[in-house]
């Protein structure tokens, strides 16, 4: 009769193991993506980069056919994969760049997508005052949300000009940038951990 009783003993035991490990396991809540700061912009082949940062970025469109700028977006967590649509596969916290030029109720006058940090923005036919709006996105298009499920963003006024346009220096605009970009990505971490901890 023991005989009989000890195997399904055992199941017993194995089975009250297996469903205390269950109930003592705790996961972690996944991370919330990096914040975005646009800490850069500089035409391809031109002599200046941006300048008269205080408000508006002017920067000096170069010399090279398709007039490309480099809008350069730093994240706050360097090691967040930016892939190109498709290819993030399982990982949820993976994406890629997309700037909107002149986004409005209307959509946008122009959007480019971006797997790296430096996008490149062809502003031949684009000259004068404009909005950049730079949004991390799932690889199906749909904005990712910070913490609270607000999309990731970080945007700029710029004024596009002809070289020789742009009367401020190049490294008072560039100090000058870097402190706004720093400023707001502080902003942005410090919203990220009021909001995980509430």
């Amino acid at each position: 009769m023991l005989a009989r009783i000890m195997p399904n003993s055992r199941l017993l035991v194995v089975g009250l193991a297996v469903v205390a490990c269950a109930k003592t396991e705790h996961h972690a809540p996944p991370l919330p993506p990096p914040a975005l700061a646009i800490t850069a912009i500089r035409p391809v082949g031109g002599t200046a980069l941006a300048s008269d940062c205080g408000g508006t970025c002017c920067v000096e469109v170069g010399s090279d056919p398709t007039a490309t700028v480099v809008v350069t977006v730093t994240l706050t967590d360097p090691g967040f994969p930016l892939r190109p649509p498709g290819m993030c596969g399982a990982n949820s916290r993976c994406g890629y760049l997309a700037l909107e030029v002149d986004p409005s109720e209307a959509g946008p006058f122009r959007t480019v997508r971006s797997a790296t940090a430096d996008v490149l923005l062809p502003v031949a036919d684009l000259t004068g005052p404009h909005h950049i709006y730079v949004e991390l996105r799932h690889e199906n298009d749909q904005p990712m949300g910070d913490a609270i499920g607000q999309p990731v963003y970080a945007e700029l006024d710029v004024v596009l000009s002809p070289p020789g346009g742009c009367s401020a220096t190049y490294d008072a605009a560039a100090d000058s940038m870097v402190d706004a970009a720093e400023d707001s990505m502080a902003d942005a971490a410090a919203s990220s951990e009021d909001a995980a901890e509430d």
